[in-house]
């Protein structure tokens, strides 16, 4: 009986130490883990420029858009150009026939009053046309004009010779040059009208479209700038930054973004290292490893 025992204690006390020695490995391996450096690229925050977007719908039409209206009444007789065709002034576009009893008039010629794109109408052989109905419309296509209304929130933050972006029939964006604003908001919408031109060249719009446009709305200059991605979020907004090859944590405070850059008011230095990747996998006083630099030395 008392060997049973003797026996039954050397087992327990030899699984203690057993047991001890491997929870002392598991430890030693969970640490070498959590030090074992991360992988991250970093920058440095930068003094710039960073202008806020808003995006609205926009409504393309030449540059200059006539009317043309004939001088007399008549049926139509035919066209003299082809749609789409380019005309000079003075060109004749259709042919007019007044049918007046006992009188022989000459087809009427119906002319471009200005040089440009012309649009025909849709017209049947004999109809009558009077001098009150368009019988086609005259674009001047090298530039186009884009029209578009800012929100009285915005209305005042846009000026005569501001630039903007208009998406393009290709998907592509093209600047536009601010070249008239409305005097006053219009009192339904609440909106201010703005056009803008743009041009043609490549854009591959057509008078008539309905297309973008991005407008920088805020514009703040002199300000310290970062990558938006390299902020997370709890419950505050946060960044890491790095010292000696550790990371840390750093709270901030965001300003304007255009989804790009974010301009950071409080929390950060241009002399600060920020990382902008692995900063997902990171935890305050974890070990880092630069694997590259962003935009410039970092020290």
């Amino acid at each position: 009986m008392m060997r049973s025992k003797r026996i039954l204690s050397l087992l327990v006390t030899a699984l203690l130490i057993l047991t001890s020695q491997s929870c002392s490995r598991g430890k030693r391996g969970v640490k070498e883990i959590r030090t074992r450096p991360i992988p991250v690229m970093v920058t440095t925050p930068r003094i710039g420029t960073i202008e806020k977007p808003i995006f609205l719908t926009a409504y393309v039409r030449g540059i200059r858009e006539v009317k043309v209206y004939p001088d007399l009444p008549g049926k139509f007789q035919r066209f003299a150009v082809k749609q789409g065709e380019k005309v000079e002034k003075d060109t004749p576009i259709l042919f007019l026939v007044r049918d007046i009893p006992g009188l022989n008039y000459p087809p009427v010629q119906v002319k471009a009053p200005v040089s440009g794109i012309v649009n025909l109408r849709p017209l049947e052989e004999g109809q009558y046309v009077t001098p009150q109905m368009p019988v086609a419309t005259i674009f001047d296509t090298d530039s186009l004009r884009v029209i578009f209304h800012v929100p009285e929130k915005f209305a005042y933050n846009l000026k005569k010779g501001d630039w903007i972006k208009v998406k393009t029939g290709k998907g592509g964006w093209k600047k536009a040059k601010v070249i008239w604003m409305s005097s006053f908001l219009d009192q339904v919408s609440h909106t201010r009208e703005v056009h803008a031109v743009i041009k043609s060249g490549d854009s591959a719009l057509l008078p008539g479209a309905i297309t973008q446009v991005e407008v920088p709305v805020v514009k703040r200059s002199h300000v310290l700038l970062i990558p938006a991605n390299a902020i997370l979020e709890e419950a505050l907004p946060y960044v890491f930054v790095v010292k000696s090859g550790i990371a840390h944590k750093r709270v901030v405070k965001p300003g304007i973004t255009n989804l790009k850059e974010t301009e950071i008011t409080e929390g950060l230095s241009e002399a600060d290292t920020l990382v902008i990747r692995g900063q997902n996998l990171l935890k305050e006083g974890q070990p880092v490893a630069i694997k590259g630099i962003e935009g410039g030395k970092v020290e």
